[in-house]
């Protein structure tokens, strides 16, 4: 992949987390149960924005510390 699709699903995956955030702090209506589990889609998102910065820190030569045991 490169900078322009992981910025990309960065993007996307920092609305929709956003989105499920905003939905899952709207009062529930009395009488209706929601059907939607906004915090799993908010939990999703959050791994995709993870892994989507853990994809630029290795595009910008980032690598990871060796372990010595």
């Amino acid at each position: 992949m490169g900078w322009a699709t992981t910025i990309s699903v960065l993007l996307v995956a920092s609305a929709v987390f956003g989105w499920a955030n905003w939905r899952a702090r709207k009062p529930v209506e009395f009488g209706r149960v929601r059907m939607v589990p906004y915090t799993a889609i908010m939990f999703a998102a959050l791994l995709v924005v993870l892994l989507m910065v853990a994809h630029i820190m290795t595009l910008l030569g980032v690598e990871p510390p060796i372990r010595r045991f």
